[in-house]
């Protein structure tokens, strides 16, 4: 089996027609996808694999499948359900005839289109079938088909209410839960590249698009043209959702960028729009940014230009200025959008604030992109912590310590986590390590390229007590 393979043709032909891009770190998964099929397929050479995928779409499909992250779980990030169930739909109910038509675009396994029909069923009960039509579509037949088959494992409740789980989801094997049929039903899956695919009867014309997640493995060229098809495919006045995190990224003039009670959404608007609801602009289209002012107190490039960098983020997150930062941090990813350090100086900002959905999806990405990022490890560990969740904190810590043994702060809260589960000897010796390291490295960062600012003398003093307390309880 080869150990290198020329990449640049399968990205290019990648690119051309799914629109997604492998450079960086993406390279190896790209590297071991291709290994793969060329061991499967029991093919020797490269150049004969890539001649068989332009002509053969089902074994492309099935590179496809190796290379997408089907990284989601039900009622990721909460905000925006309640934002989109309690105030979009029933704006777009009171205007057009139901059904009103939803997509589902990069559906992966199938947990946002179904957390989207069970806010519904919650609401509106037995007539949601009536009501509301329910589409999902994603280039990875094998993810589509996980999803069809509507099981699910720990990892896709994380966030999931226990009384909804109860009430919709049957115990099979393996500690699994398969969702009811009457609910998963109502769901119609695709399997649909927007890029190159027409759009087919059952998604035309649409009403809302769920785009979450998944703009960020498109450059910007390709995410403006998906915004065209996608606009062409919407009704008037129809919304088109994103991630949190990815909202300035995506705005490209196409649609009106409006924000409601702190939710940001893309509106595709008739010419006499009638808002139901107070709404603002985030700020100009970039049709019109020449000839607008910018909001009062917004930070641009133009006018702080030592302002746009990742120390001067920093400095804006350790005195709690966290709308500048996360401006400037939006500004720049548009400029850098594989720039690794942005994305964990914007989770940082996400945790200081206490959104641990959208800093827990921003240091997921991270690790994605790097499996060793100790600043993202970290950040998973205090996320957990922040929840209360002592295994997954536990894990995360422990990792980041195997990516940089001299991480005090992970051995820190290690210790702390270890103490709490009645694990004295494992909380002591965390403690001492962490102790050994404050005093040779006594950075309230830890050493990490984060802003953590950790009172350093206090967690110096509790390292001391516990060491003491373990001592004289043996």
């Amino acid at each position: 089996m080869p150990l290198n393979i020329e990449l640049f043709p399968f990205k290019t032909l990648i690119k051309q027609r799914y629109g997604l891009m492998f450079d960086g770190l993406g390279e190896a998964n790209l590297q071991r996808a291709i290994h793969e099929r060329l061991t499967t397929l029991s093919l020797n050479a490269a150049p004969d694999y890539l001649a068989l995928i332009r002509q053969d779409q089902s074994e492309f499909n099935e590179l496809v499948s190796l290379l997408t992250i089907n990284e989601t779980y039900f009622f990721r990030d909460p905000g925006q359900w309640t934002f989109l169930v309690e105030r979009l739909i029933p704006k777009l109910l009171a205007r057009h005839q139901p059904p009103i038509r939803i997509l589902s675009f990069g559906c992966s396994t199938g947990e946002e289109p179904y957390s989207l029909i069970l806010s519904l069923v919650e609401k509106y009960g037995a007539v949601t079938e009536q009501l509301f039509s329910i589409l999902a579509v994603d280039i990875d037949h094998r993810a589509l088909a996980r999803a069809a088959g509507a099981t699910y494992g720990a990892f896709s409740f994380r966030d999931f209410p226990d009384s909804l789980k109860v009430r919709y989801f049957t115990p099979t094997v393996n500690g699994l839960h398969l969702l009811d049929p009457q609910i998963s039903k109502q769901v119609l899956f695709l399997q649909h590249n927007i890029l190159t695919d027409p759009f087919p009867d059952e998604l035309n014309p649409l009403d809302i698009v769920l785009y979450r997640n998944v703009s960020i493995y498109f450059d910007a060229t390709t995410r403006h043209l998906i915004q065209q098809r996608i606009h062409s495919a919407l009704k008037t006045p129809g919304y088109l959702l994103t991630a949190t995190t990815e909202t300035l990224a995506n705005d490209f003039g196409v649609f009106r960028l409006l924000e409601e009670e702190g939710q940001f959404y893309f509106a595709k608007e008739p010419d006499d729009p009638v808002p139901t609801l107070p709404v603002k602009r985030l700020h100009p289209s970039r049709r019109s940014r020449d000839t607008v002012s910018p909001p009062p107190g917004a930070v641009t490039a133009a006018a702080q230009p030592q302002a746009a960098s990742p120390d001067a983020i920093k400095r804006l997150i350790r005195t709690k200025n966290h709308a500048a930062a996360r401006q400037i941090i939006a500004d720049l990813r548009q400029q850098h959008p594989n720039d690794l350090h942005l994305l964990i100086l914007e989770g940082c900002v996400r945790l200081h604030q206490m959104d641990l959905s959208a800093a827990e999806a921003l240091a997921r990405l991270a690790v994605e992109r790097n499996m060793w990022s100790t600043e993202a490890l970290v950040l998973l560990g205090l996320i957990e912590n922040h929840r209360n969740n002592k295994v997954e904190a536990t894990r995360w810590f422990r990792q980041a310590i195997y990516s940089r043994h001299e991480c005090w702060p992970a051995h820190y809260y290690l210790g702390e986590l270890y103490r709490a589960s009645g694990k004295p000897d494992l909380s002591t010796m965390e403690f001492r390590i962490a102790l050994r390291q404050i005093d040779s490295t006594p950075d309230p960062d830890g050493g990490l390229d984060v802003p953590l600012d950790l009172p350093v003398g206090k967690i110096r003093s509790l390292c001391e007590y516990h060491i003491t307390s373990g001592l004289m309880k043996r």
